[in-house]
């Protein structure tokens, strides 16, 4: 998964993943010769402002359902996903919108390139 754009990070929410990096200190190119060498990019000054605005947009949303299990996906209209969450009884939904247009899905209305917590 990659990180650059809004459906990227829609992408780790709708799969119950949170952003992770392998950074260096120096440039990519300079561990060519190592066992690293296969990293395309790496270097942390590149990425010190995407991380944290990575990690807060996901975890915005997966928190909620943090500790909860994923019980179920289903895509009720094309580039609309409800991902289901269940914890000793209590269910909590989340809706991604995939779309350039908001929709209304569980009586909740989700912005474009958004998603949301339905409790």
């Amino acid at each position: 998964f990659s990180f650059y754009t809004d459906k990227d990070l829609l992408k780790m929410i709708d799969y119950n993943l949170y952003p992770s990096f392998i950074l260096s200190e120096d440039p990519s190119y300079k561990l060519a010769p190592t066992a690293s060498g296969s990293l395309y990019s790496t270097e942390y000054d590149l990425y010190k402002d995407v991380i944290p605005e990575s990690y807060e947009k996901v975890n915005e949303v997966l928190s909620k359902v943090s500790g909860y299990t994923w019980t179920d996906r289903t895509v009720p209209y094309h580039g609309v996903v409800v991902n289901t969450y269940e914890k000793d009884g209590i269910t909590n939904k989340v809706i991604i919108n995939y779309t350039e247009e908001a929709v209304t899905v569980e009586n909740t209305t989700v912005e474009p390139l958004s998603a949301t917590v339905v409790r």
